[in-house]
């Protein structure tokens, strides 16, 4: 690390309490809103598992093309433990995951040279993106939250220590876990550190990366990957332009158009100081492995959905946040190093409002992606609580019957619509096992009973 960046970091550790009261916050932000949710969508799988599969199998097998070694077990504990009357478990697991995630990226950016206050802002901002509000608000997101906060926190590793027995142990530990957690957000991972071990340490050092390596590319050589794109290549690079552009509009809380103007004057910001000699150390190997990691992220993205019926950035908005962060840690310390540049060439009344500007950019960059959150939150609680709704009254209908006297479809699935996976089976096996109770006094919902109920 150089002499200016070692010291403006050290000079940014006096702001250590906004890397108390910024995750703090973030995890109100979010807390209040996943302590309203509910078991959704992907998460009936991972029930389902949990009672009817043995843990090495359920462990091992394929989700959506992804080894998820870590979410079975958080599952089957929840399950097990806690029941599924309610998400608490999980819930606490997935804030605490996002405080995780918030920390391992500030301190990268940090590493990187991004000064002050601005380190956990930007962190925030990324975290908590609007656009990509999916990402704090569904907890079945809890493996891939953690597994991106490993991969930061190799990399952070790699660039701000030396390449001493436990650092390169941390190294190899956290990247072998990033795998475990999420194959597919370990393409980004391992990209990113990867590269920054490389870099930073010399090619002598690349063991660490073995064992990681190995077990993703164990993966990717004989696991279920599930379905891929039929696309041609056109399509593959429309889809993949779309997604950078949206991916840094989201950031500013806005569309492709502003992701465009975004990513030109970011690019214009690291010509130039590239051509000065200032992207030297951490900035420059975050700049290479960051857009490393963002080209690997879009490749793997575009070859999975490109051409996917029904594709939109509101279901799956998830993805945005998925690219939008590579590509932060990539041009966040170059800008800084150009704000750094800028304020020595001014007065210290100017440079004292230069270096304001960037916290306020942030936070209004924040505040404009508020709308979209909203407009998701409120969706997204909607259906959780359509679901849990569902569930109530198909376990009432279990438990007395169906109005005709006649025994509810095995194979039905009441919240067919929002969470297809949720069976009448599954419900009553959990009911069996004391791990779902239905209220006492309760009137089913119609569309209920008539979705697991004969007709006739």
């Amino acid at each position: 690390m150089s002499t200016d960046s070692t010291s403006q970091v050290g000079r940014s550790w006096q702001c250590w309490w906004a890397w108390v009261v910024l995750p703090a916050l973030g995890a109100w932000w979010a807390g209040r809103l996943v302590a309203r949710t509910y078991y959704f969508y992907d998460e009936w799988s991972m029930v389902d598992r949990a009672v009817r599969s043995n843990m090495f199998d359920a462990a091992t097998t394929s989700f959506n093309g992804h080894l998820w070694l870590v979410q079975d077990v958080l599952y089957r504990v929840q399950v097990a433990v806690f029941g599924v009357d309610d998400h608490a478990f999980i819930s606490v697991l997935f804030v605490a995951a996002l405080v995780v995630l918030h920390l391992s990226l500030a301190w990268l950016l940090h590493r990187g040279g991004v000064p002050g206050v601005a380190s956990p802002l930007v962190a925030g901002l990324l975290v908590y993106l609007g656009a990509a509000s999916q990402n704090f608000l569904f907890a079945v997101q809890v493996s891939p939250i953690s597994a991106a906060a490993c991969g930061l926190l190799a990399t952070a590793i790699a660039i701000g220590h030396s390449p001493s027995r436990r650092a390169r142990f941390a190294v190899a530990v956290l990247l072998l876990a990033c795998v475990a957690f999420d194959s597919g957000i370990a393409l980004t991972g391992l990209t990113l550190a990867g590269i920054a071990v490389l870099m930073s340490w010399g090619r002598r050092h690349a063991a660490v990366l073995l064992p990681s390596g190995a077990l993703a590319a164990a993966w990717y050589l004989w696991g279920d990957l599930g379905a891929s794109s039929a696309a041609g290549p056109l399509t593959l690079l429309e889809f993949a332009g779309h997604l950078l552009l949206r991916s840094a509009g989201a950031i500013v809380g806005s569309g492709e158009v502003a992701g465009a103007m975004l990513l030109g004057a970011a690019s214009g910001v690291v010509t130039v100081q590239w051509r000065a000699g200032r992207l030297v150390g951490p900035p420059r190997i975050l700049l290479v492995a960051g857009s490393a990691a963002t080209a690997v992220t879009i490749a793997a993205l575009s070859h999975a959905r490109a051409g996917m019926p029904g594709f939109n950035y509101v279901d799956l908005n998830r993805y945005l946040q998925n690219v939008a962060l590579p590509l932060t840690v990539a041009l966040a310390p170059a800008v800084a190093v150009a704000c750094r540049a800028a304020a020595v060439r001014c007065s210290p009344a100017a440079a004292a409002k230069l270096t304001a500007l960037p916290v306020v950019a942030l936070m209004a960059a924040f505040a404009l992606g508020l709308d979209e959150q909203r407009s998701y939150s409120q969706l997204f609680l909607s259906w959780n609580d359509a679901v849990h709704e569902h569930v109530q009254s198909a376990s009432v209908v279990i438990r007395d019957g169906c109005p005709s006297g006649a025994t509810p479809d095995a194979a039905s699935a009441p919240a067919r619509g929002l969470s297809p996976q949720l069976t009448v089976v599954l419900l009553q096996e959990l009911m069996r096992r004391g791990l779902l109770h239905a209220p006492p006094s309760l009137t089913p919902r119609a569309d209920t009973v008539e979705a697991i109920c004969p007709s006739g």
